[in-house]
């Protein structure tokens, strides 16, 4: 693959993975709100049944709260990894683009034609290679 694409892929990735970040933090932002809700819940829930009752919505909601914090900062350490990984790439990438730019002035080869994929295979090889040593057996 040229480096050019390369490049251009990573540097997308990258893109994405900050928006990632953002959206995380935006989830996060609104999980704040969730107790609130639950405390709401359970006062109503509470008033029209048993005081105890009550105590469950907001319960749930402290939960619920508790379990999105950590999906949503196990990602973040996720994303962080993939970001870190990524732009070490790209910068690798672009010196290795600039370096080979930088000697020749253009690239330093052209890109060789893909071989056949039967061609490519390890299995043909060894078929070439038996098919060789098979033609020189029964020549000599």
């Amino acid at each position: 693959m040229e480096p050019e694409s390369l490049i251009q892929k990573y540097e997308t990735e990258v893109a994405r993975l900050v928006a990632l970040k953002a959206t995380l933090g935006v989830e996060e932002g609104r999980l704040k709100f969730l107790p609130l809700v639950g405390l709401v819940v359970g006062i109503a829930v509470g008033a029209l049944t048993k005081p105890a009752y009550g105590l469950l919505p907001l319960a749930l909601s402290v939960v619920t709260v508790g379990t999105g914090l950590y999906l949503t900062r196990v990602h973040r350490m996720e994303r962080d990894y993939n970001l870190a990984r990524a732009k070490k790439e790209l910068a690798r990438l672009k010196a290795e683009a600039k370096a080979i730019g930088g000697t020749t002035g253009t690239r330093a080869s052209a890109p060789s034609p893909s071989p056949s994929p039967s061609s490519a295979s390890p299995e043909a090889h060894a078929g070439a290679e038996v098919a060789s040593v098979d033609a020189k057996g029964s020549e000599g």
